[in-house]
């Protein structure tokens, strides 16, 4: 709560709300903060895990499962976010008349693209540290649902009650 409170004083809402230009400025610009978490999101699910979900291991609370993370938060996708989110600002800052090179305005006018294209190129270099997708690189295409379906509705069924 203390954390949101002084990030909510350094953005000055005030400033923000004073008129509806500057608030829809702010909103236009909200999607540099966007687009990296749909790049990562694609990027994890089509490209390193290539649709293969394990969904036992999403329902563990055991430190070696395949979608545990310490305090909540994969460290691959944190470093691909602050990657992607850094390149904009500069422009974005100066939608609210601080000075930036043309350049950076540039930059920031293709912000959603480009953070969205930077963090999942990103994502998919860190994953590449490590043994992430291991397993999924060995599979095809959501080979992992096939396997569901072949064993029918009622193996599946016993198999969630196990777990």
């Amino acid at each position: 709560m203390y954390i949101s409170y002084m990030l909510a004083l350094a953005i000055c809402p005030w400033k923000i709300l004073k008129s509806a230009t500057s608030f829809l400025t702010f909103l236009g610009g909200y999607s540099i903060f966007l687009g990296p978490f749909v790049g990562i999101v694609l990027t994890d699910y089509f490209v390193v895990r290539k649709g293969n979900i394990w969904v036992e291991d999403l329902f563990t609370a055991d430190k070696k499962a395949r979608y545990w993370y310490r305090w909540g938060v994969s460290w691959r996708a944190l470093v691909a976010y602050l990657v992607a989110v850094v390149w904009p600002i500069p422009g974005f800052t100066h939608s609210f008349g601080l000075d930036a090179a043309v350049g950076w305005v540039h930059v920031y006018q293709i912000g959603w693209l480009l953070t969205c294209c930077v963090s999942s190129m990103a994502y998919f270099g860190v994953c590449l540290i490590g043994g992430v997708g291991v397993e999924e690189r060995s599979l095809r295409f959501e080979e992992k649902a096939e396997r569901v379906e072949e064993l029918g509705i009622d193996e599946v069924v016993l198999a969630h009650d196990k777990i």
